[in-house]
């Protein structure tokens, strides 16, 4: 069996520009893709831009489907005073299901606004055993063609507490299921 091509994709700009296969998810001062923190930091006490990422599935290989979308911190200890506002599309677009907020908002540019603890979750930091990234509205849909999954956005804070300096790294998994 081959298996499918897939990436993280990251789009930036007002206009949205759209940047397949990026190499990081790196935060920093500037609305950009694989960004070298070291030359875009954030200052302490505020916010990173934020990332409006999705999978994008290029090639299904032999796969017949791509299902169960999912990304959490899997390594890497946070600061004091860090930690990042996430939001994934739930399976209906009003309600939460206690886990992952509903109310992900389309594409908009990507700025260092605190993402707002109403529409934002913690992030996982454990395999949350399954999907937390939509497809077309619903995490329990399946993509069947080479396509995208629904945005998922994330937002790096920091608070007059966290050191100055470069922060820990953090490693984030994402993970799909193919059959």
């Amino acid at each position: 069996m081959a298996a499918a091509t897939v990436y993280i994709s990251e789009s930036n700009g007002a206009g949205e520009v759209v940047t397949d296969n990026i190499s990081n998810i790196n935060f920093g001062s500037v609305d950009q893709p694989n960004i070298v923190a070291a030359n875009h930091p954030i200052i302490q006490g505020e916010y990173s831009y934020s990332k409006f990422l999705r999978f994008k599935v290029a090639s299904l290989g032999t796969s017949t489907t791509i299902k169960d979308l999912r990304m959490w911190k899997s390594a890497g200890v946070l600061v004091s005073g860090e930690s990042f506002g996430f939001n994934a599309k739930a399976p209906a677009p009003t309600i939460s299901d206690g886990q992952y907020t509903a109310n992900l908002p389309a594409y908009a540019a990507p700025d260092q606004l605190f993402y707002d603890p109403l529409n934002a979750v913690a992030f996982p930091v454990a395999d949350p055993g399954g999907s937390t990234i939509g497809i077309a509205g619903n995490r329990a849909n399946t993509l069947v063609a080479p396509g995208y999954g629904d945005y998922f956005k994330i937002q790096l804070h920091t608070d007059p507490s966290t050191p100055v300096g470069p922060v820990n790294t953090k490693t984030f998994t994402l993970q799909y299921d193919e059959t």
